[in-house]
C-alpha cells in the first residue's frame, strides 16, 4: 500500500467486498458498508470502465510468509493489519492462512491471476458541490473512499504431500514442479498433450489438493487431476471477477475536517514483526513433528513439554495487542515507538527465536534419545516377543498385581518428568527476567545429553532386550516398558517386581557368554570352561549347559549346581563330535545363550591293540 501526500492509495482487496463510493478506514482497514458520500443512482450513472485482460500462473514451492503476502500484492501497513489479525480475509486470501503443518511435507503451489477490467468514478465527482452526505466528514468513522476498483480473480493450488526420512523434500518438490509447468504450459481451456508414464501419475497421485480461489466451483479439487481439469475451466467460471485491487481517496483530500491516517507503519517494523511470526511458525511446525512421535504418544511427561512449548508459540495474545495499538498509531493518537518497544520486549523474552529453538532443541533430543530405545527395545524383537509399554501408574499396577504373572520385568525410565528451567521460565506468567533465558550450549548435565548416562541406558535396553527374547516362553513373566520418576537411577533402571511388589530398582540381567572351551575330555565326557558374563554376574545363580551331536535332533541340557568356572558333561558317546552352549541363569530368569562352541570330539573309548606281524605270502598279491 503506498502513500501519496493527498494522494490515493492502492491496496489489495482480499476477497473483501468493496464498491464504488464505499468508505474505508485505513486506521484499521475496516470496510464501511452502507455509508457513502453521494447517493446509489448517481454512483452507478458517473462510472469509467475500462478494460484490463491479463492472465498468467506461477509455480512456487516457498512457503514462507514473504512470498505469499507477495504473490497477493499485500504490503507496508495493509501487511501489519494482517498480521495483527484486523482484516478478515476471504476467496483466495485465505490462502494467506494456509500454512505447513509438518517439517516432513512437501508444498508445491499453483498460483493463478487475471484481470477483466477497471472501473473509476468521474473526477466531477469529487468536488463539494457533488457531495450528497457531508455528514460523514464529521462522524470520523473513515478516512478514505473508494474511487477504483480492478477486477479480476486470483486462485491458489495448493499441492502436499508427506515425506518420508529417506526421502529428499526439495527433490520431490523440485520433480513436481517440473511435472505440473509441463501441463500448465498447454494452452489454458485446451487439452492436455502430455502423456505421463505411470511412474510420473504415481508420484503426482501421492499429492492432495486444496483450493483457495475467487471463484465458484462446483467441486474443490482434491487431487493433481482434479486441479488441471479444474484450472482448465477457470476463464469460463471468472466471469466478470471480483475486487482484486482498489484506489482509496483520503477524505482529507474533499474536507480538512475529515478524520485522516496520520502515519503508517514504518516497512522495517513490519519485516521484523513478520520475521518473528514466521521464526514461531516454523517453531509450532517442529512442534507438530514431535507431537506425532512415539515418545510423546506414550509419555505424559513428554506431551506435557511439548504442549507447553506449542502453547508458548500461540500468537493470539500477541495479536490482539497489536490489533489495539496499530488504529492508535495510525490516528496520532500514539507514537509507533510503543509498538516498537513492546514487539522489542516480546522478541527479548516470550518470543526471542534463539531461546525458543534452544527451548526446543532440548525437547527434541530428549525424544530422538527416547524414541531410540522404543524402536531397540520394541521393534527389534522376533514376531514371537512383545515388551508391552505401560503409559500409566493405574496400567503399571494392573500388569504388576495380575495374580497369573510371577514377575514383571519393566525398563524403566526415570527422568522423563525433570524440570527444564528454561521452558518453565518461558512458561511462567509473572516473570520476565531474560538474564534467565539467555541460550547456553547444551546442557550436558540434562540425562539426555549425558554421553555416560546414554551409554549406561544403551548397555541397558540391549540386555533388557537379550533378556525378554531369552525367556520369550516363560508364560508367567511379563516384559513391560514404562516412566517411573527414580532421582537415584537416572535415565533409566531395569525393575523387578515378583508377586505384586517391587524386587530391584537396578536389576542387571546376565549379558551373552563367551564361547564355550573343552579344558578336558574323555571317551564319554567333556570338561567346559565357563567364563562369567560381562554383565550381571553378580547375580547368577547356576548355568544351563546345552549340547548336541546334531542340532537338528534336539538340543540336551545340564543344569550346574552353581556358578562354578568348569563344568563336566558325562554320558557321552565315545569318538563322538558334539556341540556345545551355555547361559547363566538369574532369580528372575535365564540369559542370552552363548555363541555355538566349536566342534568338540570325544575320545576313543579304548586306545588301539598291539600291531601283529604276518608272514608275506604271493597268494595276497
Amino acid at each position: 500500500m503506498d502513500l501519496c501526500s493527498n494522494g490515493t492509495l492502492t491496496l489489495a482487496a482480499l476477497g473483501r467486498p468493496f464498491s464504488l463510493g464505499m468508505l474505508y478506514d485505513c486506521r484499521n482497514d475496516h470496510l464501511i458498508p452502507g455509508l457513502t458520500l453521494w447517493d446509489e443512482e448517481a454512483l452507478r450513472r458517473d462510472i469509467i470502465t475500462t478494460d484490463e485482460p491479463f492472465t498468467d500462473f506461477k509455480v512456487i514451492t516457498s512457503d514462507s510468509t514473504a512470498d505469499k503476502y507477495s504473490v497477493l500484492n499485500v504490503n507496508g501497513s495493509l501487511k501489519a493489519s494482517c498480521l495483527a489479525g484486523l482484516v478478515k480475509v476471504e476467496g483466495s486470501a485465505q490462502y494467506l492462512k494456509d500454512v505447513k503443518e509438518s517439517q516432513n511435507q512437501a508444498r508445491v503451489t499453483l498460483c493463478y491471476t487475471t484481470t477483466k477490467k477497471n472501473t473509476q468514478l468521474y473526477m466531477n465527482h469529487l468536488g463539494q458541490e457533488h457531495i450528497k452526505y457531508k455528514e460523514m466528514f464529521s462522524q470520523g468513522k473513515a478516512t478514505h473512499v473508494v474511487t477504483g476498483i480492478l477486477y479480476g480473480a486470483n486462485a491458489f493450488f495448493v499441492f502436499d504431500r508427506e515425506v518420508s526420512s529417506d526421502e529428499d523434500r526439495k527433490d520431490i518438490e523440485g520433480n513436481f514442479k517440473v511435472k505440473l509447468n509441463s501441463v500448465l504450459n498447454v494452452s489454458i481451456g485446451g487439452e492436455s498433450a502430455l502423456d505421463m508414464k505411470n511412474s510420473s501419475k504415481t508420484e503426482t497421485e501421492k499429492f492432495s489438493c486444496r483450493f483457495h480461489g475467487d471463484v465458484l466451483l462446483d467441486n474443490n479439487p482434491v487431487s493433481f487431476q482434479d486441479a488441471v481439469d479444474t484450472y482448465k475451466t477457470l476463464p469460463q467460471k471468472v466471469g466478470e471477477g471480483v475486487p482484486v485491487q482498489v484506489n482509496l481517496l483520503p477524505l482529507k483530500a474533499l474536507d480538512p475536517t475529515a478524520a485522516q491516517m496520520v502515519r503508517q507503519i514504518s516497512g522495517s517494523l513490519v519485516d521484523q514483526w513478520q520475521t518473528a511470526l514466521e521464526d514461531l511458525s516454523e517453531l509450532e511446525m517442529r512442534c507438530n513433528d514431535a507431537m506425532r512421535s512415539k515418545p510423546v504418544k506414550y509419555f505424559k511427561e513428554i506431551d506435557a513439554k511439548v504442549k507447553t512449548f506449542k502453547k508458548l508459540c500461540f500468537t493470539e495474545h500477541l495479536k490482539t495487542t497489536l490489533a489495539d495499538l496499530l488504529p492508535s498509531i495510525r490516528g496520532g493518537e500514539k507514537e509507533e515507538r510503543v509498538l516498537s518497544d513492546f514487539l522489542k520486549k516480546q522478541r527479548e523474552f516470550r518470543f526471542n527465536s534463539n531461546i525458543l529453538s534452544e527451548c526446543m532443541d532440548r525437547i527434541e533430543r530428549e525424544i530422538n534419545v527416547v524414541d531410540r530405545f522404543l524402536r531397540m527395545i520394541t521393534e527389534d524383537y522376533s514376531q514371537t516377543c512383545s515388551t508391552k509399554i505401560v503409559t500409566s501408574k493405574k496400567e503399571l499396577d494392573k500388569e504388576v498385581l495380575n495374580p497369573k504373572v510371577k514377575r514383571v520385568v519393566c525398563f524403566t525410565f526415570t527422568s522423563l518428568g525433570c524440570e527444564d528451567p528454561i521452558l518453565s521460565a518461558l512458561n511462567s506468567q509473572s516473570s520476565e527476567n531474560t538474564q534467565a533465558l539467555v541460550p547456553v550450549k547444551p546442557d550436558l548435565t540434562r540425562w539426555y545429553h549425558s554421553d555416560n548416562i546414554f551409554d549406561d541406558i544403551d548397555k541397558q535396553a540391549g540386555l533388557f532386550k537379550d533378556f525378554a527374547e531369552a525367556n520369550k516362553e516363560d508364560t508367567q513373566t511379563r516384559f513391560l516398558l514404562a516412566s517411573i520418576p527414580n532421582k537415584e537411577q537416572e535415565g533409566a533402571s531395569i525393575y523387578l517386581y515378583e508377586n505384586g511388589s517391587k524386587r530391584n530398582e537396578h536389576l542387571e540381567p546376565p549379558s551373552k557368554p563367551e564361547k564355550p572351551r573343552a579344558c578336558d575330555r574323555t571317551h564319554n565326557s567333556v570338561t567346559l570352561e565357563l567364563l562369567p558374563p560381562d554383565r550381571g554376574a553378580h547375580d547368577v545363580i547356576h548355568y544351563l549347559i546345552e549340547y548336541c551331536i546334531d542340532e537338528k535332533d534336539g538340543w540336551s541340557s545340564e543344569k550346574t549346581s552353581e556358578s562354578d568356572a568348569a563344568y563336566t558333561v558325562s554320558g557321552l558317546l565315545p569318538s563322538t563330535e558334539y556341540k556345545f552352549k551355555y547361559r547363566a541363569v538369574c532369580s528372575a530368569g535365564l540369559g542370552p545363550d552363548s555363541e555355538v562352541s566349536n566342534i568338540i570330539r570325544t575320545l576313543p573309548s579304548c586306545p588301539p591293540g598291539k600291531p601283529e606281524i604276518k608272514a608275506y605270502s604271493s597268494e595276497l598279491m
